[in-house]
């Protein structure tokens, strides 16, 4: 339940960019933040994410970094003293704090639930194109027809917490190839 993932592929993407544009015998570039105190802000946000599920399973709801504000933004349902020990954790980073109605354990456990049914669905003319968490609200169903399908699908999760939004299918982008040189280029399809 993190959104660690972004930030860390772009950082190794932006090591494979900077190691493929090395001369042979030269050195890439040192790959530096985009945002100052980016590093710390995920150290943080990394620390705070492996302790908190464990430590707070009932409170704990989610985590994700606001790298402009050098802040750490942290998920939770109030109370259970938290707070505190969360900003232990996070050390000299700005953490902040969202209200919560559920925690990351239930909602976890309710995608299971959906990811089960996604057949049984589909049996009945509902076709779940995506089913997510809405940190510390609900579960996010992207169906075909959300105005048609909604009540059906609340009703059946009465004892639940979903959310039915629009939602199509998944298209792959192509992937980028690399030219003679052995730079990766976008692939000339996307852009004339």
């Amino acid at each position: 339940m993190t959104v660690l993932v972004t930030p860390l592929l772009l950082a190794t993407a932006a090591c494979a960019t900077s190691a493929a544009r090395a001369e042979p015998g030269r050195q890439p570039a040192p790959v530096v933040s985009y945002w100052p105190g980016q590093e710390e802000v995920m150290d943080a946000a990394g620390r705070v994410d492996e302790a908190a599920p464990a430590r707070w399973p009932d409170r704990y709801a989610g985590i994700a970094t606001d790298f402009p504000g050098r802040a750490v933004i942290v998920h939770r349902v109030p109370g259970g003293g938290i707070d505190g020990d969360v900003r232990a954790l996070a050390g000299g980073v700005t953490v902040r704090f969202v209200d919560a109605v559920e925690p990351a354990t239930t909602i976890d456990r309710w995608m299971g639930r959906v990811r089960a049914d996604i057949d049984w669905w589909a049996d009945r003319g509902v076709i779940v194109w995506s089913v997510a968490p809405r940190f510390g609200d609900c579960v996010v169903l992207e169906v075909d027809r959300p105005a048609e399908q909604s009540a059906e699908i609340t009703r059946h999760y009465s004892d639940m917490r979903v959310c039915v939004e629009q939602g199509s299918e998944a298209v792959p982008l192509p992937a980028a190839r690399p030219d003679r040189s052995g730079l990766t280029d976008a692939t000339p399809e996307l852009f004339g």
